[in-house]
């Protein structure tokens, strides 16, 4: 047990030089040039594939609430709403970078908030993707022989007919204004990226067809990411007691 100590301390010693080589300026937590390259590439396709899905619905449902039952390129526009699951699992690594710069605040009690509700969001986003892929994909590729009221009629238990993917946009985007409100204080624009992005999950709610908004505030997110990602890397600074002085000059803005 003598002779671990010194091996578990060099250990220590050695992770601690690897977290400070790999953080960007001006970037909190562990958060690398990697995460973020990933982050907006992810959120891109996710902004380009909810781009074609309104496109597809503007055209085939029509651009009232009145379903005009058409089809687009073979299409039904219940069939585009199956590729909007993919597109908020895409969202993921983007929320993923929010959660890790949450996690670094200096203050203990708001760094413990900040990763419950990035979790929560990043939950949310999990849901929605699960129940609506559960909504759309029973129904029959280019037909409108069956539609949500027909389904109800059938008799399906409360379970199925309860409003998941609804219920979770929204409640993500809720979680996502309380986290803006929370890193009010947060550097490189953050606060403004988590209220865009909490208005795009709000009105990504509606799938029966989609909005435009969503598209905007991915795009957001997947240009911020980029942009976070084309910064120079630098090693951090440390004040006298060990503890991070970039990230308090960040909490002390």
């Amino acid at each position: 047990m003598v002779r671990a100590a010194p091996v578990i301390a060099r250990a220590r010693k050695w992770w601690s030089k690897c977290l400070q080589a790999e953080h960007p300026v001006g970037v909190t937590g562990p958060v690398t040039g990697g995460l973020l390259r990933i982050a907006a590439a992810c959120v891109a396709c996710a902004a380009s594939v909810w781009l074609a899905v309104w496109l597809q619905q503007y055209s085939a449902h029509g651009r009232t609430s009145v379903n005009e039952q058409r089809l687009v390129l073979g299409l039904t526009w219940m069939d585009a709403a199956k590729a909007l699951p993919l597109a908020m699992l895409l969202v993921l690594p983007g929320l993923e970078v929010l959660v890790r710069r949450a996690g670094s605040d200096v203050r203990i009690g708001r760094r413990r908030a900040g990763v419950v509700l990035g979790r929560g969001v990043q939950a949310c986003a999990l849901v929605a993707a699960v129940a609506g892929a559960a909504d759309f994909w029973p129904f029959r590729f280019a037909s409108y022989a069956e539609s949500f009221e027909s389904r109800r009629a059938d008799g399906l238990t409360w379970v199925l007919l309860v409003p998941w993917q609804f219920i979770s946009c929204v409640v993500a985007g809720l979680l996502l204004f309380v986290l803006a409100a929370l890193r009010r204080r947060a550097a490189d624009r953050e606060p403004v990226v988590l209220t865009i992005l909490a208005g795009g999950f709000v009105t990504g709610s509606l799938w029966t067809p989609v909005w435009f908004c969503p598209f905007l505030a991915w795009s957001g997110l997947a240009i911020w990411c980029g942009w976070l990602a084309r910064r120079p890397l630098a090693p951090r600074s440390l004040d006298a007691t060990g503890a991070d002085a970039t990230a308090t000059d960040e909490a002390s803005a």
